[in-house]
């Protein structure tokens, strides 16, 4: 974002990315909007650490919030 607030590029980022940025840059939306989708994959869910489990959670919380 640097680079791009003195003039040296432009760049495609997802709303996500770029949320809670206060950069001197113009955001402006795709047209048409588009989404991305976001996947999590353990081996096993069962066996997976308690960690790993509430991460997960939430990661699903905040996502939730946005959308």
């Amino acid at each position: 974002m640097a680079m791009i607030e003195k003039g040296l590029g432009m760049s495609v980022m997802n709303n996500l990315i770029t949320e809670k940025w206060n950069c001197d840059v113009v955001k402006i939306p795709v047209e048409p909007p588009s989404r991305i989708i976001l996947g999590m994959a353990v081996p096993s869910y069962k066996q997976t650490s308690p960690a790993v489990k509430r991460f997960m959670q939430y990661a699903v919380s905040r996502l939730k919030k946005i959308d």
